[in-house]
């Protein structure tokens, strides 16, 4: 097994090493939580809000 830096990992890497995959099953939280009706219009932005979001989380 390899020793490897942390401080030279980007959160992407370490999703990659450990096979963490993004998932996003809106079910699962329907489960959990009462979530009030969303509209179409709220949803876009709610997936714009993702993906502009996306690439700190990867660059970290």
């Amino acid at each position: 097994m390899a020793t490897l830096k942390a401080s030279k990992l980007a959160l992407a890497d370490v999703y990659r090493l450990l096979k963490f995959e993004e998932r996003f099953d809106d079910r699962a939280f329907q489960d959990v939580l009462s979530l009030e009706f969303v509209t179409e219009s709220e949803q876009q932005q709610l997936k714009q809000i993702q993906t502009n979001f996306r690439p700190y989380t990867n660059s970290v």
